[in-house]
């Protein structure tokens, strides 16, 4: 649920190894940051046509040279909601086809906006406004990714906002969600 949430938003896409391949925008975003650093979000997810609202916290748990290790743990939150907490395990390796990603994409589609400070935990963040329009089947992230995110690189994880849809399936699938919390380390 909600997988990009961190699916990030790179800085770095375009650079092409022997091989083919690019460098991970998921990998780019975490590979400067020590085990520990973490983000927490807050917001919705609408998946099989139904709304939750939830927590989100993803941690760098491993980080190697062609690998790391994010765990992200989702926890429902509102009234009425008794579901334990949820977590999964991501490997992002360091390099990917390009057809992989939404922002490595042949498909891709990106279009900046002006920049916009978002406030976390009192502190604001200038931030990289983007649009992204993505035709194709993403692993990570499934069909036809449509999302707006904030960026800054100082945030771990590199957002701190994300507007996505896409469809998983045959069923549309919608997060919104903010960035309320973080660990750098």
């Amino acid at each position: 649920m909600a997988p990009l949430i961190m699916a990030g938003m790179a800085r770095r896409t375009s650079v092409v190894s022997e091989t083919g391949k690019v460098r991970n925008p998921d990998y780019e975003r975490w590979a400067t940051l020590a085990p520990g650093a973490s983000t927490t979000f807050e917001g919705y997810q609408v998946e099989n046509g139904a709304k939750q609202y939830l927590r989100m916290t993803a941690k760098l748990v491993s980080k190697h040279e062609d690998r790391l290790v994010v765990e992200r743990t989702y926890m429902p939150i509102g009234a009425g909601h008794s579901d334990p907490a949820r977590v999964q395990t991501f490997v992002c390796d360091a390099l990917i086809n390009p057809s992989e990603h939404p922002l490595s994409s042949p498909t891709a589609k990106i279009s900046e906006l002006p920049d916009e400070t978002v406030t976390i935990a009192g502190k604001a963040f200038k931030c990289r406004v983007r649009n992204v329009q993505a035709a194709g089947e993403f692993p990570e992230y499934g069909r036809g990714v449509s999302a707006k995110v904030w960026q800054n690189e100082t945030l771990p994880g590199g957002m701190a906002r994300v507007w996505l849809k896409s469809h998983k399936g045959d069923e549309p699938f919608e997060f919104h969600g903010n960035v309320v919390a973080y660990v750098v380390r």
